[in-house]
């Protein structure tokens, strides 16, 4: 399956979003990365987090830094939740994540692996 399909099932159920879908193929897996406008989440918004939990774990939080930290785990926990919500679109799909590892190691073999990274699209 192609990116454009991807696409289409995914605007089927958020036909407001913006969804940009790239597949990849080395000889040996493949990878299918999904950005969409629904993640808030960002890796500015992590870092910022990020921050306020350092500050939290050593000095507390308290006035208008306690209220954004709980905006943040909030956003967090929402952009989680849609995450799991688009991979099992997708796995009704037949798409879906397989990742192949050593039984003693845990590292990742080669071969016929399928990654999904669902990120936020960043402007």
């Amino acid at each position: 399956m192609d990116g454009r399909e991807i696409k289409k099932i995914l605007k089927r159920y958020y036909p407001k979003a913006t969804f940009r879908v790239k597949v990849s193929r080395n000889r040996f897996d493949k990878a299918i990365d999904i950005y969409t406008d629904l993640l808030r989440y960002t890796f500015e918004v992590a870092s910022r987090h990020r921050d306020l939990e350092l500050k939290l774990q050593s000095d507390g939080l308290q006035g208008k830094e306690a209220e954004e930290y709980e905006f943040l785990e909030q956003l967090k926990k929402e952009d989680e939740e849609l995450r799991r919500n688009i991979e099992k679109i997708l796995q009704k799909h037949g798409i879906e994540e397989v990742i192949y590892r050593d039984e003693r190691t845990d590292e990742i073999l080669s071969g016929c692996n399928v990654f999904i990274f669902i990120r936020p699209l960043q402007a």
